[in-house]
């Protein structure tokens, strides 16, 4: 929307930015010509940098499923891939040897919780770009926000015949 949506708030679960592992992938894969990034100005922005968070988490979830069943550098079953998913702990140490400190809020995983961080920063678009406007906030109502996700897991599960997995 441009200057038409000056002032607007929003929140957001990563936020724009050029940290480490932007600039790396930056300079390896596009300053060497590879990658078919059409927009090279996205480069940084939120949606950019949600991606790169994402596939981060997915790298360190399989290097996780690698030591966990003890296969270092083969290839892990999805069951094994779950049980390395489970195990992320993505502390603020490990969002800088990442590269990614600042971008995404740390957090932890489990059998019983797949919702990420429950953080977001608020950031306010000034007419160009999005400017960050608070620290990590957490969900207002994260009891309400699990029960969305369990009901809407448990309509899945029944839809879909599958028998959820239990926690100890």
């Amino acid at each position: 929307a441009g200057p038409a949506a000056k002032g607007t708030f929003v929140t957001a679960n990563a936020v724009p930015g050029k940290f480490p592992l932007i600039q790396d992938i930056q300079k390896v894969v596009y300053g060497a010509g590879k990658g078919n990034l059409q927009d090279p100005t996205r480069i940084g922005s939120v949606y950019y940098n949600r991606g790169v968070g994402a596939a981060a988490m997915w790298v360190e979830a399989l290097k996780n499923a690698q030591r966990i069943a003890n296969k270092p550098g083969k290839t892990v079953n999805g069951k094994e891939y779950r049980d390395g998913y489970e195990a992320l702990d993505i502390s603020e140490a490990k969002l800088k040897e990442i590269g990614i400190q600042g971008m995404l809020g740390p957090f932890k995983m489990s059998c019983a919780k797949h919702d990420g961080s429950e953080r977001f920063r608020v950031m306010q678009w000034d007419g160009k770009k999005f400017d960050l406007v608070s620290d990590w906030e957490a969900a207002p109502d994260p009891a309400y926000i699990r029960k969305l996700i369990e009901e809407s897991a448990l309509k899945y599960a029944t839809e879909n015949k599958i028998t959820p997995k239990k926690c100890s």
